[in-house]
């Protein structure tokens, strides 16, 4: 990865002091560097209203807070499974464990 690159896997916060995530999220798709990410968001609550919106911006994972940390690894591991052929530069895989799933990342 090119220093300055974009991640290709974005966390992002529905609630933020500026501005709320999904508004952050319209805006990236807008951008060529950016759109076409693997996008999720972490919300303060189950609300339908957050994955509606989250279905319509095609965001992979829309998760409550406080988010468990086997429900994080699972939409990470979801998402990697949809991320297209990696170019060259950081990987990021996950491989089973006895204790559910390991994510493995290399820059």
């Amino acid at each position: 990865m090119a220093l300055g690159a974009p991640f290709r896997i974005k966390l992002i916060n529905a609630q933020m002091p500026a501005m709320d995530g999904f508004a952050l999220v319209e805006q990236m798709q807008r951008s060529p560097e950016l759109s076409g990410s693997i996008i999720m968001i972490l919300g303060p609550g189950a609300r339908p209203s957050d994955f509606a919106r989250c279905e319509q911006l095609g965001v992979s994972a829309c998760l409550s807070k406080p988010v468990k940390q086997s429900e994080l690894i699972h939409a990470l591991a979801r998402a990697v499974k949809n991320l297209p052929a990696d170019p060259p530069g950081p990987h990021l895989s996950v491989a089973p464990s006895p204790g559910g799933l390991v994510l493995f990342g290399s820059f």
